[in-house]
């Protein structure tokens, strides 16, 4: 099992988006999660 980095990534407009990724080469596959108003807290991350 691979590592993963994870980081907060700043967007247009103030936005923010939370980027996690393996360590190592891929491919890999990905999951995108669109948050509600609240933004991104400690259970989507």
């Amino acid at each position: 099992m691979s590592q993963i980095t994870s980081e907060w990534v700043q967007l247009e407009n103030g936005l923010r988006a939370w980027y996690a990724r393996p360590a190592d080469v891929g491919p890999h596959p990905a999951v995108l999660i669109f948050i509600e108003a609240f933004g991104v807290n400690a259970h989507f991350q």
